[in-house]
C-alpha cells in the first residue's frame, strides 16, 4: 500500500510536491502531506484508493483546487513583481484579487492551472 504512494510522490516534479493537489473530505492536501501520512500509516484507505484510480474529485472541487493552486503560486512571488497578461501589466496583488473574484483574467489562470493539474494527476 505505502509503496504506491512513495513511487507516486517520487515521480512528481519537485515544484509540485508542496502544491495543493488532492481534495479529500473538505481539505486539499499536498503530495508531501499524503506521502507523510503513508509513511506514518495514517493515510485513509479510501484516499489511497482514489489516488491509485486517479479519481480525485468532482468538477466543483477541481475548480476550487485550481484556485488554491494559483493562489499558492502567486503568494510565492515577490509582491513587487509585475506580470503581463494580454499586454496589460498586473501586480501580484491584482492577480490574486482577479482569481478570488473570478474575473476573466483570474479564471484564465485557474483554468490553465487545472489543465496542468489534470496532466500531472490524471495522466
Amino acid at each position: 500500500m505505502k509503496e504506491f504512494i512513495v513511487r507516486w510522490f517520487r515521480s512528481l516534479p519537485p515544484a509540485e510536491k508542496d502544491m495543493p493537489a488532492i481534495p479529500y473530505n473538505g481539505k486539499i492536501y499536498t503530495p508531501r502531506q499524503i506521502y507523510e501520512m503513508a509513511i506514518s500509516n495514517t493515510l485513509p484507505d479510501d484516499l489511497q484508493s482514489k489516488i491509485e484510480r486517479r479519481e480525485f474529485t468532482t468538477a466543483m472541487e477541481v475548480y476550487r483546487l485550481g484556485v488554491e493552486r494559483v493562489l499558492t503560486y502567486l503568494k510565492s512571488i515577490p509582491p513587487d513583481f509585475v506580470i503581463s497578461v494580454g499586454g496589460k501589466p498586473y501586480t501580484v496583488e491584482q492577480l490574486i484579487e482577479a482569481v478570488e473574484k473570478g474575473t476573466p483574467v483570474g479564471r484564465a489562470f485557474v483554468e490553465a492551472e487545472i489543465r496542468k493539474w489534470e496532466l500531472l494527476y490524471r495522466g
